[in-house]
């Protein structure tokens, strides 16, 4: 564990002015999956994509879709009465990744405004058709304002959820898409931390031990360039531990068994500890039990990760 300590050892930079996530944000996110969880820590329930209509309403207002009868205000105040805070999804682009439902493009501060109203206070902002990244950065002088380059449409967000006066804690999934590009992290630049509470170092998360470790390695070249601290952590997305699938690549290769050992989901859980990772759960929340529910809820492995 001792190669892990070079996280925490470079100076961090501003961070984004709403004075939230001043430690990892810790809860559960339905896009993975769905007793003692809240009193660990994990106080926020994220609902993901595919939430809302394909269309917006004649106003311009995005819809919830019929797996939300009561409207998310109703939601969010039943999640709220349980002393949790609610979390939601939208995109940088278009649409959003499964193309269900619009993007927040162009809507920004409609959405930002509409969120604060249903009492919204963590926003997942994801980041697809958005157009080719090459594309658009080669063109982006000729379209912005009026089709702003991916690369300021997360300020954008940021500006409008911070105009709204409520505090909405923002995840971006960027700038690790910029990194990926132009194969140099310096990219992202320390800056993404003004604008964004926490961001992704990589793709979506998949079960299983190997899968888990790759995600840490992964992280390890943003350390330098785009630190952690008070108000802006690396994200590694959700923890799989206690999802019991098998992963398999594209042409259908088993790539990881089903499920993890105990001692591995231990392993897995403390590294995502260690590098100050956003600890969100992606398994079926009703469903953990026996080593997967202790190791999720170890006070003293948290207490390392909420360690300002």
């Amino acid at each position: 564990l001792l190669l892990f300590f070079f996280f925490s050892s470079f100076s961090v930079g501003d961070a984004l002015r709403n004075g939230l996530q001043l430690v990892p944000a810790m809860g559960w996110s339905n896009w993975q999956s769905s007793g003692g969880l809240l009193a660990a820590g994990y106080n926020i329930i994220g609902v993901d994509d595919c939430w809302a209509e394909k269309e917006r309403n004649a106003s311009g207002y995005l819809v919830p879709n019929g797996n939300f009868s009561s409207g998310m205000k109703a939601l969010a105040d039943y999640v709220h009465s349980k002393g949790m805070q609610f979390g939601i999804y939208s995109s940088a682009g278009a649409w959003c990744c499964q193309h269900t439902m619009p993007g927040s493009l162009g809507y920004e501060w409609l959405d930002a405004q509409l969120f604060a109203e249903w009492g919204v206070d963590f926003l997942k902002y994801d980041g697809c058709y958005m157009a080719d990244f090459p594309t658009v950065l080669k063109d982006s002088p000729n379209r912005f304002p009026f089709t702003p380059p991916p690369i300021l449409r997360y300020p954008q967000m940021a500006m409008a959820l911070n105009r709204t006066g409520r505090s909405i804690s923002y995840l971006c999934n960027f700038p690790w898409q910029f990194w990926g590009l132009e194969k140099d992290p310096s990219m992202g630049g320390d800056w993404v931390g003004e604008f964004c509470n926490s961001w992704r170092t990589g793709g979506d998360a998949r079960p299983g031990f190997n899968l888990a470790i790759n995600y840490v390695y992964q992280s390890e070249k943003y350390a330098k360039d785009v630190p952690s601290g008070p108000g802006r952590w690396n994200h590694l997305d959700s923890m799989e531990i206690g999802n019991n699938h098998s992963s398999f690549d594209k042409n259908g290769n088993l790539q990881d068994p089903a499920g993890m050992t105990e001692n591995q989901e231990q392993a897995a859980f403390s590294l995502f500890c260690l590098v100050k990772s956003m600890l969100f759960i992606g398994a079926d929340a009703t469903k953990l039990e026996g080593h997967s529910l202790r190791t999720l809820t170890n006070a003293e492995v948290i207490a390392v990760n909420q360690d300002p």
